[in-house]
Parts: C-alpha cells; sequence; structure tokens
C-alpha cells in the first residue's frame, strides 16, 4: 500500500482510513497526513457529495488526528468536573489547527462542530450556530446532523466510544452498531426510582438528540430501555475526561482500503 512516503490510494475516503490505520498500528503517519494536505479541493469535494461519504470520511479523519494530537498532557483529564472546566482545559488542544486537509488547516473543534454538527458552536454544545461560518466548512459540512456521530468520535477521553473504521458503502449500519454498543455499556435504568441513567454524552449534547423526549426516542431505536406511557426521570452520568489513548474496538466492520484485516 505504502512505499516510502508515496501511496497507492488517491481517494480521499480511503486515504482516511489508510491513516487512522498507521495511527492503530504505529506505523509512520506522516506520509498519509501529506498526501491528505495535498489532495485537490475540487476533486475532495466532487468525491464527498453525498453525507454519508462525508460523515465517514471526516469521523475517521478526527479520530486519527486526536490519538496523535491530544496526548496526556492535553487532553482535558486533569480539567475540573463540569463543562466550565472542559472549556478552559480543552480550549488550546481543541482549537489548534492540528491537521490540514486539502490544503485546509483544520482543528478537532472544527472538525466536529463545524463540519460533522454544521456549524454548531463548539463552546455552546447545547444550542446555537455560527452566523458566518467560512466557506470550506459549507461546502465540506454534512447537509444533516446525525447524532449516532457522538458514539463514533473518539477524543481520547475514558468516556469516548472505542475507535472504529468507518466506510461510507456500510456507514448506516456501523453507526447503528456503534451507537447501540455504547448504549448497551453505559446505559442503566433503576426501576425502583424509574430513573434512567444516562452517559454524559446525551448531557453535553442534548439538542442533537431532540432534547429529553427526543432521547427517549434515540434510545428506543436500539433497545426498549422505557415505556412510552411512563417515562422515566433522566439522569446523566459524568463525562470522565481522564485521558485514554489507542481504545479501539476489537471488531472493526472496515479496516484497510485494500479490503484485507
Amino acid at each position: 500500500m505504502m512505499e516510502g512516503s508515496r501511496t497507492e490510494v488517491s481517494e480521499g475516503q480511503e486515504l482516511a482510513q489508510a491513516f487512522l490505520l498507521a495511527v492503530r498500528d504505529g506505523a509512520d503517519p506522516q506520509p498519509w497526513r501529506d498526501v491528505l494536505a495535498a489532495l485537490d479541493r475540487n476533486a475532495l469535494a466532487n468525491e464527498l457529495n453525498t453525507d454519508g461519504k462525508k460523515l465517514a470520511f471526516w469521523i475517521n479523519v478526527y479520530n486519527a488526528v486526536a490519538q496523535l494530537h491530544l496526548r496526556p498532557s492535553q487532553a482535558n483529564g486533569a480539567a475540573p468536573a463540569g463543562y466550565v472546566g472542559e472549556l478552559i482545559a480543552g480550549t488550546a488542544s481543541f482549537n489548534a489547527r492540528a491537521c490540514v486537509v486539502a490544503g485546509r488547516g483544520l482543528s478537532l473543534n472544527g472538525i466536529e462542530h463545524g463540519l460533522l454538527r454544521r456549524s454548531r458552536l463548539w463552546w455552546s454544545p447545547w444550542f446555537g450556530r455560527k452566523l458566518r461560518p467560512g466557506a470550506f466548512e459549507q461546502r465540506f459540512r454534512v447537509d444533516r446532523l446525525d447524532p449516532r456521530i457522538h458514539f463514533a468520535l473518539n477524543c481520547a477521553a475514558e468516556s469516548c466510544p472505542p475507535i472504529r473504521f468507518y466506510d461510507a458503502s456500510q456507514l448506516d449500519a456501523q453507526l447503528d452498531l456503534a451507537s447501540a454498543a455504547y448504549l448497551e455499556a453505559t446505559v442503566r435504568f433503576d426501576p425502583g426510582k424509574q430513573e434512567l441513567h444516562l452517559p454524559g454524552i446525551f448531557s453535553l449534547f442534548r439538542n442533537d438528540f431532540g432534547g429529553p423526549k427526543g432521547m427517549l426516542l434515540f434510545l428506543n431505536r436500539y433497545r426498549n430501555f422505557t415505556s412510552p406511557a411512563n417515562p422515566p426521570r433522566l439522569k446523566f452520568q459524568p463525562f470522565l475526561r481522564s485521558a485514554r489513548l489507542g481504545h479501539f474496538a476489537l471488531e472493526t466492520a472496515a479496516l484497510r482500503p485494500d479490503g484485507t484485516t
């Protein structure tokens, strides 16, 4: 697949997968970073012509960059509990332009909130959109926010979901797999108190899920956690920010661009 710093794959989606694979395997990721940086912007825009292609590409890029950029001293593991603590500790690392794609320097916040969350404000995850997103962002962002991205993105924190390799041709099934696995591992129901304990991701991005009612509808897509006739009280678990690098899922539906595992 690779000879020196040259690659045999040219499509953006394949490059994003290969970049993430190099990170997972401890190989030198720089050749892949160089090729991603040199991609022709018009060609990439023509390739990423559906939300599925955009999601697969940007999720893989984000997860690869986060593993390289967010070392324990940079990840928000030392942040005080709560959103304000996360905001203070994570601002520099998540706003730094940590990668270049098609000649455009991008931060982790830019990828997540600008491209994958369709120009939401990174400092206000509950609500709010940018008034004037840049031309690159408008061109490469998704048309519709899919809340399942929150079970695919890994920011090197303990509460993040494991990393999988995403492929546009299998994306819907892969996002469902990632969501179901994360919810099964984290959601807890207390029948005595009629309380449903949800992972902190739901609290951080409550509007992405449509508020409390939307959360219950989303949850019941994967398992009958609750009865619609008797909705429980929602409780949110803390989002654990201690650093955790290298958290890859054991099962990965898409791995290498050449189809091997």
